[in-house]
This record gives C-alpha cells, structure tokens and sequence, in this order.
C-alpha cells in the first residue's frame, strides 16, 4: 500500500511539474493564505512568478478562460498539494475565483520535498 501512495505522489508531483501554470500558482500561493479574483487578475499575477521564456512560450495561457480551463484539469494535483481552488459556475458577472491554500497539507509536502 505505501508503494502504491508513493507512486500516486509521484505522479502527481510530475504532472504538476510539467505544468508551467501550476508551477507559477504554487509560487503565488507560498507567500499568501488564500486569495480571490477574477481569472484576468490572476493572470496577471501568475505571469508575475513565471520567467519570461515560460509566459511567452505556447504552452501558456494568454486569455484569461484558456487559464480558467486549465486551472479547471489541475483542481485535483492541486488539492493533493494543498491548494483548493473553487470557480464557480458562469454567471453575468465575472467569475470570482478562491484558491485556499491548506496550510498543515502545504507544509508537509513542502517538508517532503526538501528531503
């Protein structure tokens, strides 16, 4: 059983690790609690703690709905890592996104890490 935990961890580090926008938003949300905005500030700010070659490349999200769907698949590699995000369903008013970061999950992965 462990092994099969163990492998389960590792594929969702790889798949978080192959996405530059996941990458940026667990940068993002080291520093902060929780956070709450629409998906065009949050590319503002993602673009903030991605380098320059990864926010210009292809595989990055330039329109605000391209990161709302990609944040949609990675909801659950995600939450393995600590990171709860909650978009809700559209409206006719911009989608306010939640992203909560769970401290006690984020601080074990990160310890998990380091070693």
């Amino acid at each position: 059983m462990d092994a099969y935990e163990s492998n389960r961890r590792e594929a969702n580090d790889l798949v978080l690790e192959a996405s530059p926008v996941a990458m940026a938003l667990l940068k993002f949300m080291m520093n902060q609690p929780a956070w709450q905005g629409n998906a065009t500030q949050l590319l503002g700010h993602l673009m903030c703690n991605a380098p320059l070659d990864i926010t210009s490349s292809r595989v990055w999200p330039k329109l605000p709905n391209h990161l709302s769907n990609q944040l949609s698949r990675l909801t659950n590699n995600l939450k393995a890592r600590g990171i709860q995000i909650t978009i809700p369903p559209r409206t006719s008013i911009a989608r306010q996104i939640r992203i909560v970061r769970d401290d006690a999950e984020a601080h074990s992965t990160e310890d998990s890490d380091d070693q």
